[in-house]
């Protein structure tokens, strides 16, 4: 692999400067990395190295079958977000003071902290390992492509007797990732509850020091401070460059972690992690669920309020194909209405394939751009067999 090059993790639209600086960025990449905000969203990608380290770190905790410890840190980590919610709703956010405001994001910082350093074991650049021994073996026993991925759905999805058909390796490694699939799928309600409350605190605070709830969530730790606690005005020019783009560096050796922040776009670095708006792109990703189907699209955004996915799923039609850069528990409603789905982000433990899997229908994950390409009222063709999305007309409603 060539030095200094960057993959594709994530995608999120609710990871602002404030949240990205003391959250992610301190706690996610356990070697280097990039977080790159552009258009409201936050990407996140991997170096060479952040992926090797990964891959490494989980198939050791795989082996010495410590798995089980990062299970139980989620559902404690859960817990706590729960009741630090219900201490939230049982607050007047209009009649506490800024120190207090103040004392409520460290709180959220640090919850969210312990989450996401717990989370991020659950991602497909840890535990991809085990799903390339799967399909190498799978590949020995079946000729076809298309029979394998039914196959590898089947033995996730526990529609066969896998002890039967499967070595023990196999079986074991397949439950592995069932499991990482279903902590994955209830690690994203606390991802929600959490996001609710982050909601409610920038909304006050935006009241308080006379700023769009956009820019609050664009300010430094200083910066908030200032306006919070001291009152002193803030550079606004620069806090208004990065609601609309900024990227970060972050590395982690030795122990010793920098972040650095840049402001202006880079050629460089887009040479570094594709640029999603050439011409020739091609839309393809992996597997959720095999199968074929045309349809019309519907793009869903990236979502974090309960309220604005209540908003969504109110709406969505039935008999289209969901375009999303990510799911979660929220759009349940909405995946039983689709007839296929396309996400950016995920792997096969994703929430996405999860789903897919259980429903038995089409589903690619991982296209990276796919929301960004495809738009609403596009005829397109998803052939989930062979993990890929072909447009079938340009024409799309406005």
């Amino acid at each position: 692999m060539k030095k200094n090059q960057y993959s594709f993790l994530w995608r999120e639209n609710y990871i602002d400067y404030l949240w990205a600086t003391n959250v992610s960025a301190k706690v996610y990449f356990r070697h280097s990395g990039l977080f790159v905000y552009d258009g409201c969203q936050l990407s996140a990608f991997g170096s060479n190295e952040e992926l090797l380290f990964s891959r490494r770190e989980s198939e050791r905790i795989f082996e010495i079958d410590k798995y089980q410890n990062i299970f139980k840190s989620l559902l404690e980590i859960e817990n706590k977000a729960r009741n630090l919610s219900r201490i939230f709703s049982e607050i007047n956010l209009k009649k506490i003071d800024d120190r207090a405001i103040y004392d409520n994001y460290l709180k959220l910082f640090s919850l969210m902290r312990i989450f996401v350093s717990v989370y991020r074991f659950t991602e497909p650049q840890y535990v991809s390992w085990a799903e390339k021994s799967i399909r190498a073996y799978l590949s020995k026993i079946e000729p076809s492509k298309e029979k394998q991925e039914y196959l590898l759905a089947d033995l996730l999805s526990k529609k066969i007797d896998a002890n039967r058909i499967f070595n023990k390796d196999v079986v074991k490694k397949a439950k592995f990732l069932k499991e990482i699939s279903l902590k994955r799928f209830r690690a994203k309600k606390i991802d929600i509850l959490i996001s609710d409350m982050a909601e409610s605190i920038l909304r006050e605070t935006a009241k308080r020091s006379f700023l769009a709830v956009s820019q609050v969530s664009s300010l430094n730790l200083l910066e908030l401070r200032r306006v919070l606690l001291k009152k002193l005005p803030l550079n606004l020019k620069r806090v208004n460059k990065r609601k609309k783009f900024f990227y970060l560096k972050i590395t982690n050796l030795d122990e010793k972690s920098s972040i650095k922040t840049f402001l202006r776009e880079d050629e460089k670095l887009f040479k570094k992690i594709g640029n999603p708006n050439r011409k020739n792109f091609l839309i393809t990703g992996s597997t959720g669920y095999p199968g074929v189907i045309e349809g019309e699209a519907y793009l869903v955004p990236a979502l974090s309020t309960t309220e604005e996915y209540r908003k969504v799923c109110a709406v969505f039609p039935a008999g289209k194909i969901l375009v999303a850069p990510m799911t979660s528990p929220n759009l349940v409603p909405i995946l039983s209405k689709a007839i296929a789905f396309v996400t950016d982000e995920g792997g096969i433990t994703s929430h996405a394939a999860l789903i897919a899997r259980e429903m038995r229908k089409p589903c690619v994950v991982g296209t990276i751009y796919g929301s960004q390409i495809i738009k609403n009222g596009m005829k397109i063709k998803v052939d989930a067999s062979n993990g890929r999305v072909i447009i079938l007309t340009s024409d799309n409603k406005k």
